[in-house]
């Protein structure tokens, strides 16, 4: 079964909605204040001024409302196969795709809004109990020449666009018929041929905006097709001024598989909608859809990639050099964080990495472990998303987390780079003498043995029966020998700094500092924490403080989504660590290392992509 977000646009607002929403995003609420220049909060639960059914401040307060819901919604963690908006709502169902963040939304729909509202002179109306095919030829037989359809969206709800006064004279022609004829409380004729100023104009802003690609499936309301990934402007321009083709889009997916429609937003005009359509469908040939409507169903609702990045310790000298010598993709993407270092540190990370030392040289220096853990990781990704491997989530292990936002677009690379070159250099000078120690025994011993690990700190749970300690090197050393007595296995990681401890403390001003200017997005798709082992859903940069202070809860936090979705776990680590830690802690989830310690990259490489292509 597919499962299918959908979020309505104008005529669902009320007073009232977002109420339960509001309290628990403040920064969205800030963001959206600012942007608006009124509170988007008295504007919905109070409207004072009775401004909340005009069509400059339904849309934003609409947008607002759908996007806190989708927030709301993704705490569950469930990552649907198809994106849905009614007219404004493809707004937010692009938003949730990836296309660009809150703010910018935001400010794209205040823009349309505004646009729209200055229109005048048309009207609209809904006819009830007739169909498209119907309506359309009442028109043509009553020259109603001003009249076009502006909304299909069911069998028999049609909606009908254009010059008031053939609105006002059709509502005779379409009662005599036997319909309901509804006149909607609008100020122009929306979806009609008598918005293309307002479109043209539209674009123009439009064309000024930053758009990303898409990172997942959005259907298109002019079109009633999705969305390409990238070039996608003359959608979003195109449905001021054509109908929405809501009924075709949905018939189309219930075609092709069993649907579960979730409303994302403030009613539930579209759940009852949708209803109506899975009972009285429009007849699709499936054999002329394209070869993407044929592949959701099953296909779409089997397993979906969550790919995964490591933190210190993972790193070793030579890693990735077959993949940097042999595939383009990865030696471009190496040779572009490369740069990005040289220009902050003036030190190359491929001489440091591939040049100046063999695989067999102890690689812990953290100026570029640090760099190189991150470079690893990212660049890896780009080869299997070449390869047409595409991630549906993203999972970090402390400094991993870095990786993960960087793919889901929370973070540029630029930026989350110049962040953990700084950090490396407060850490090489101000919190040395440090370690990680971990340990093959259930975490339990930690707690029963407070004496033993009174000097250390718990840094990580990676499953039932490994946990970190961090600390002062000196402490590690003491433990690790009373441990040796006790015939219990650990062993000491190549890291000299006591990451997830009080050592952290050190450099928690340093660590701020670098944090400060982050521009921070929302995630284009789902980004899992091993830090809060939770959905990573609101951005802010005292998560990146707590990734590097804070515990890593990965055995935590499979435990918590594995039966969320039908997850295949990708792990992009150097030496498969995080496919390592499942095998052995939860070994009935399907997992892969993409490559490994002992070579034979490219190998490994072509081994994964038949396995998940399969």
């Amino acid at each position: 079964m597919q499962q299918v977000y959908v979020f309505p646009g104008q005529g669902s607002q009320f007073k009232g909605m977002g109420a339960d929403l509001f309290p628990k995003y403040p920064e969205y609420v800030k963001q959206a204040d600012e942007l608006l220049g009124y509170s988007i909060v008295d504007l919905c639960l109070n409207d004072p001024e009775e401004l909340l059914n005009l069509t400059q401040y339904t849309q934003p307060a609409l947008y607002v409302v759908n996007a806190l819901s989708l927030l709301e919604q993704l705490k569950n963690g469930v990552v649907p196969d198809v994106y849905a908006g009614h007219s404004l709502g493809e707004f937010n169902a692009l938003l949730a795709a990836g296309a660009y963040d809150f703010a910018t939304g935001l400010k794209i729909v205040i823009e349309r809004g505004r646009i729209m509202s200055r229109a005048t002179g048309g009207s609209m109306a809904a006819v009830i109990g007739l169909n498209y095919e119907k309506v359309e030829q009442i028109i043509l037989d009553n020259d109603l020449s001003e009249i076009d359809i502006a909304n299909i969206n069911s069998s028999e709800q049609i909606i009908i666009s254009g010059a008031i006064d053939q609105i006002d004279h059709a509502a005779d022609t379409f009662s005599s018929e036997g319909a309901r004829f509804i006149k909607l409380k609008v100020s122009a004729a929306f979806h009609s041929r008598f918005m293309k100023d307002s479109q043209a104009e539209f674009r123009k802003y439009l064309d000024g905006c930053d758009f990303l690609p898409l990172t997942a499936k959005v259907i298109s309301n002019w079109s009633a097709d999705f969305y390409p990934n990238e070039h996608y402007l003359d959608l979003m321009e195109n449905q001021l001024s054509n109908p929405v083709k809501w009924y075709l889009s949905i018939s189309k997916l219930i075609a092709c598989d069993d649907v579960e429609f979730t409303e994302i937003g403030p009613s539930m005009v579209l759940t009852r909608l949708c209803q109506g359509i899975q009972k009285n469908p429009a007849e699709i040939d499936i054999s002329s859809l394209s070869d993407t409507w044929r592949s959701i169903g099953k296909e779409q609702s089997s397993y979906k990639n969550i790919f995964m990045f490591s933190g210190q310790g993972s790193q070793y000298y030579q890693m990735g050099r077959e993949l940097y010598d042999n595939d383009s993709v990865f030696r471009t993407a190496m040779d572009e964080c490369d740069q990005i270092v040289k220009d902050l540190t003036d030190r190359s990370l491929i001489d440091e990495l591939y040049v100046n030392h063999s695989k067999a040289d102890e690689f812990s220096n953290i100026l570029f472990t640090h760099p190189a853990i991150f470079s690893f990781g990212y660049s890896l990704f780009k080869t299997l998303s070449n390869q047409n491997i595409q991630a549906d989530a993203v999972l970090g292990y402390s400094l991993g987390e870095y990786v993960a936002a960087v793919v889901a677009n929370s973070i540029s690379l630029k930026d989350a780079l110049r962040a953990i070159v700084y950090q490396a250099q407060a850490l090489s000078s101000k919190a040395v003498d440090g370690g990680m120690l971990t340990i093959l025994t259930n975490v339990e011993h930690f707690r029963e043995h407070s004496t033993l690990y009174e000097k250390v700190d718990l840094a990580g749970v990676n499953y039932e029966n490994n946990f970190v300690i961090s600390g002062s090197r000196e402490d590690l050393l003491e433990v690790k020998n009373e441990l040796d007595n006790r015939s219990i296995i650990s062993m000491m990681l190549p890291v000299n700094h006591g990451f997830h401890s009080n050592q952290m403390l050190l450099v928690e001003q340093d660590y701020r500092d670098s944090l400060r200017n982050l521009d921070l997005k929302d995630p284009s798709i789902p980004i899992y924490s091993s830090s809060s082992a939770s959905n990573w859903v609101q951005c802010g940069s005292e998560h990146f403080w707590n990734i590097t202070r804070g515990e890593v809860r990965f055995h935590d936090l499979i435990e918590s989504i594995k039966s969320q979705e039908q997850w295949r776990f990708i792990d992009l680590s150097p030496t498969g660590t995080l496919s390592t830690f499942l095998k052995y802690g939860f070994e009935d989830l399907e997992f892969y290392s993409a490559v490994n310690q002992f070579g034979r990259d490219l190998e490994s490489v072509e081994k994964l992509v038949k396995a998940v292509s399969a």
